[in-house]
Order: structure tokens, then C-alpha cells, then sequence
């Protein structure tokens, strides 16, 4: 029973093989993962040509239409029309305190 729960690495050996097979190993498992996402699909191109791909290519995503809403005559101009009741207050001037 005592030797169930016994190492596994049994020479110095076996422990520098482990140790660099734990070092190599992900570096390569990560250059794979590179190459497989650099590998994808490109246009060569300069210029307006690739700026039209690449829109092309973002537009079923990317597009987005806008619509006049209908709004009645009156609210429209009221809200575009700048307030002339109050005039803004210099960046200088101070608020005065009311009289007493």
C-alpha cells in the first residue's frame, strides 16, 4: 500500500525531460495558435481598395440607418430654435447676492 502514492519521476533524467517538456511544450501549443489565426483569408491591396474591402466586409455589421422621426411643425421648431429669454453668464462675472 505504501508505494501506491510513489513518484513518478524516479531519476534526474526523467526530471530534466519533465521540466523542459513543461517549458517547450505551451510555446509551441501558443506558435501553432499563431499561425492558425494569421493563416485566415487576406486581400492584398492599397489604398481605396483596401478600404473598400474592409467595408464591405463590415457592413452587414456595421451599417446603421437613421430615419427622420415624424414630429409635429411646432415642437420641432421650438426645440431647435436657440432660447433667446436668458443670456449666459460671462466667464468672468461673479453671481451678485440679492439686496437686503
Amino acid at each position: 500500500m505504501s508505494d501506491s502514492h510513489g513518484n513518478l519521476i524516479k531519476t534526474p533524467k526523467q526530471l530534466i525531460i519533465v521540466v523542459s517538456l513543461s517549458f517547450f511544450v505551451p510555446l509551441l501549443v501558443i506558435l501553432l495558435l499563431m499561425v492558425y489565426v494569421n493563416s485566415g483569408k487576406r486581400e492584398s491591396g492599397s489604398g481605396a481598395d483596401a478600404e473598400k474591402v474592409t467595408a464591405l466586409l463590415i457592413k452587414p455589421i456595421g451599417q446603421v440607418t437613421l430615419s427622420a422621426a415624424a414630429a409635429p411643425a411646432e415642437s420641432a421648431a421650438t426645440t431647435l430654435a436657440p432660447s433667446t429669454t436668458a443670456a449666459p453668464p460671462t466667464a468672468g462675472a461673479a453671481p451678485k447676492a440679492p439686496a437686503k
